[in-house]
């Protein structure tokens, strides 16, 4: 194997990663099923919000993406948001129970971030939407997201 100062820095930034974020329109057959069992699992029965947003259609602007561990190929949550241009808003997210209590909460929020400026060269963020549950979680994801934007602003 190659070594060098890109390797590092490839091996550096796959190291920080700790979530895959992948669109479900390019999601595998075995991931959107592993999704799917996951958000529709019985012991998921109040959490209304993946089960609203998962199976609805991506129509102009709106994205869903999953999560899954990188290492285990675990599946670890949802994101929903809609972009236009460079401002990403109408989040919503959600985290596997079988998940929560992990620190993923960081990760979402620093990975999905990185993803979505990345990908949709988004340049701030917008309107964040929150359910009754978990509330004091959703908002430190949500601080937390908004800081990658304030950051880059400085």
């Amino acid at each position: 194997m190659a070594t060098g100062p890109l390797t590092n820095r490839i091996t550096l930034h796959l190291e920080m990663m700790r979530l895959s974020v992948i669109a479900k329109r390019e999601l595998s057959s075995f991931q959107l099923a592993e999704a799917a069992a996951r958000i529709f699992a019985p012991e998921h029965a109040c959490d209304v919000g993946p089960r609203y947003f998962w199976n609805r259609s991506e129509p102009d602007h709106h994205h869903h993406f999953a999560l899954f561990e990188p290492e285990s190929a675990d599946f670890v949550g949802t994101v929903h948001c809609v972009i236009r241009g460079p401002v990403a808003q109408d989040f919503t997210w959600w985290i596997d129970s079988r998940m929560r209590g992990r620190g993923y909460w960081r990760a979402l929020a620093d990975d999905v971030a990185a993803y979505l400026r990345k990908r949709h060269r988004v340049e701030t963020v917008g309107y964040i939407v929150f359910g009754r549950t978990h509330l004091a979680a959703s908002e430190k994801i949500a601080q937390r997201l908004r800081s990658h934007y304030e950051k880059a602003r400085r």
